[in-house]
Formats: structure tokens, sequence, C-alpha cells
């Protein structure tokens, strides 16, 4: 790996809102030298590297929120980018449940186009194969991989969405689906005009993405970092639609990873009768203020965390879970350089260090007695991961656990 490149990494700055084209105003959460995540290393890495200032704003015209700073994408999703579906339980049960989200809106309507985009490694194309005759999956992290992901059912196409010809697709596309893709772009209103341009009147169109509401409900602000660009309020997103002449016809909440908005939507059409059937409630939009209560709410469990850390200063001190976001957690909780190291359950990690965090990874073999171990949860991105950890550690008997957050 060229740790070079990570000491000075190139980004463009973002002045308007995407969703409405309104100007942004003072951000209302500043990030100094905020880390990159999702980046392992064989080596310790001890120089001051893949930081880069970032900067949280709200649109009040749309309800949208953003980041400022846009790290090129050839950077972020290269070959240190290690998110796969399959992999990952907890991304695996968000996506079963968007996919049920799916089957109920399709039903039993005959199918013969379906295309991904964002299809990682074709998790989701794979549990559709039987709905379709052909299904095409979009994602770069997929170049030079295409034979080995695409059969006579599954094409996969390795570039960006925006580098691809849809005229190759042939006939009608019936079905475009996307999870936890449309947070990544830097300009989603384009991308969703450009669908919606191509799609035919019956297409619908199937997405998930974190939703705002719930981020600011948790106050789980650790969700904020480089790879999300994007935090889309069912307001925002509604607005979106209505810009580029879409309809929403049906949302819903999906608790996994913390609360991502399902929604389907289509091309508006008077002759479309089938009305809205969305479930997802809120209480209320979101405002400046809500944010702003949330965020002080994640500080003060982020600074309660790093004192309770503190006070266990002469104990054996470990974390437990190599999470990819876990440099953002350092960032906010500011006490893990303590760690004796970090336990994984995954052996391919054994070893391994972040490149902003020189704390080991080791497997749970490193240590020999749990019940003299003191455990700070360090995986928390997903509630399916933070519950199961929870009841192993249980389970271990350690002399404590520590959660950083409130709300599980």
């Amino acid at each position: 790996m060229d740790i070079a490149k990570f000491k000075n990494i190139p980004f463009r700055k973002r002045e308007s809102c995407v969703v409405c084209g309104q100007k942004l105003n003072e951000p209302l959460i500043e990030l100094p030298d905020f880390p990159i995540t999702e980046i392992y290393t064989k080596k310790k890495i001890r120089e001051k590297v893949g930081l880069i200032d970032q900067a949280f704003y709200f649109c009040e015209d749309c309800g949208h929120g953003q980041i400022s700073n846009v790290i090129e994408s050839e950077f972020i999703y290269g070959e240190s980018y290690v998110t796969r579906t399959s992999t990952s339980p907890s991304a695996a049960a968000a996506m079963d449940l968007f996919l049920e989200f799916i089957d109920d809106n399709l039903k039993c309507r005959p199918i013969k186009n379906i295309v991904e985009i964002g299809c990682n490694d074709l998790y989701a194309l794979k549990k559709l194969r039987m709905r379709a005759d052909k299904l095409y999956g979009i994602d770069p992290i997929l170049r030079g991989e295409e034979k080995r992901f695409s059969d006579e059912k599954i094409e996969a196409i390795g570039e960006m969405f925006e580098n691809v010809d849809l005229r190759r697709i042939d006939g009608e596309i019936d079905v475009i689906l996307s999870s936890h893709t449309l947070e990544h772009v830097p300009e989603p209103r384009r991308l969703i005009q450009r669908l919606v341009d191509r799609a035919a009147s019956g297409t619908i169109f199937f997405f998930q993405f974190p939703s705002l509401e719930m981020l600011v409900k948790d106050a789980r602000f650790d969700h904020v970092f480089h790879q999300h660009l994007n935090y889309f309020s069912l307001k925002s997103v509604s607005h979106m639609l209505k810009a580029v002449g879409a309809e929403l016809v049906d949302c819903k909440i999906n608790p996994f990873h913390w609360g991502a908005l399902m929604i389907a939507f289509r091309k508006k059409d008077r002759n479309n009768i089938n009305p809205y059937k969305g479930s997802a409630k809120f209480s209320g939009p979101v405002t400046d203020e809500k944010i702003l209560k949330g965020y002080s709410i994640f500080k003060d469990w982020m600074a309660a965390a790093g004192e309770q850390l503190k006070s266990f200063k002469d104990e054996e001190i470990y974390g437990y879970g190599a999470a990819l976001m876990l440099p953002v957690l350092d960032y906010h909780l500011k006490g893990l350089d303590n760690l004796n190291c970090i336990i994984d359950d995954d052996e391919n990690k054994d070893g391994l260090y972040y490149i902003n965090l020189p704390i080991q990874i080791k497997s749970k073999d490193a240590i020999s007695d749990f019940k003299r171990g003191v455990f700070v949860i360090t995986a928390i991105n997903s509630l399916h991961t933070l519950r199961t950890i929870i009841s192993k550690l249980i389970e271990l008997r350690p002399k404590r656990i520590i959660i950083p957050i409130n709300v599980i």
C-alpha cells in the first residue's frame, strides 16, 4: 500500500444543496482532521495520515443533510475498499429486509430486466435471479472481475454508473434498485433524473439509504463519515422525486444499521392510479435545533465513555470488534489509545492495523483470561453487530463491559 497518497488527500468542496440547489449557510457540525475509514494495513503507522477536514450542513429549505468535502471516488473505493455484503451478517440482514420490501411491492408481476446500481458482490441480484430474465449489476469495485461475477443471467459491469450507457440493456427496464448507494453519490438528483428519463412508465424503482430522521432520533452522529456524502430525510427525498418528475409509491423503515429509509417510486404518470401507501412515520420534520440537540447527546455519550476508559487505565483494556468505522468512534471518543489491542472474530484481520489508528487487531486466542479484562465495544456501527457482541461478552464474563452509546 502506498501510504504517501494518504498524506494529502484530494477533495472538492460542495457549496450548494445537492437536492434543491440552495446555497449552503454555515455548517452545523465541523470535524477538523476527520479520519477516513475502511482501510486496514499490515504495519503500524505512526504518521498523521488518512485525515481530512470535514463539515456537516443542513438545508432548511428541503430538509437535506450533506457533508461538504468530497474525496475522489477512485481514492475511497480503490483496492483498499473492503465492504462486501455477503461477508457481513448485518449488511446481509439489512439487504434481506430490503428484498422483502421489494417482493411485497412487485408481488407476482412478470419481470424481464432488473438493474442494480451499486451491486457490491451481487448478493441481491443472486437472490433475485429467479424473478427476471436478465439482471445487470453496476459497481466500480467489480472492475477487472466482471467475468468472474457474470453468468448466463447476471451481467456484472465494473464501472461508475455515470459512465455506463444504459442503451446496452435490451428492452425496457422493469426494475431499478439500489441499496446504500445514493448516500455515496456526489450529485444524487442528477443520477435520479437520468434514471427517470431512461425509465418507462411501468418501471419501478427501489432505493434504501440512511434515514436522517433516525440518525437524529438515535443521536448516532458516528454515522457521519466521508463516504456518506448525503443524509436524506423523507422531506428531502420527496422534494427530489417531485423535481425530477417522479412520485413516491411506498416507504418503510429498515431497522438494521440503525435505520434506513426504504422507498419505492416511479415516473409520474397521470394514468397511475395506485395511491401512496408508505408506513414510515416520524415525529415532525428534521430541524437545525433537533440536529444540534442530538449531536449534544452524542457528545455527552462519548465524553462519559471516554472518562470510563480513563478510570480503567491501570487495568487490561481491550476493544471488541474491528469495525470498518472504528477510526470515527476513536475520533469522538478520544480514549482508545489505552487499549492493549482490538479483538475481532474475523481471522483475516488478525495482525492488521488501521491506517490512522496504531492499535493492532488480534483474534480471541490472544487473551488467556477474559475475566481479568475490561472490554469496550468498538463495533457499534451496526445494531445487529452490537447486540451480537454484547451477547458474546456476557458469556465470556469479563470484569467490565463499556458500551459507548446508550441506545441499543
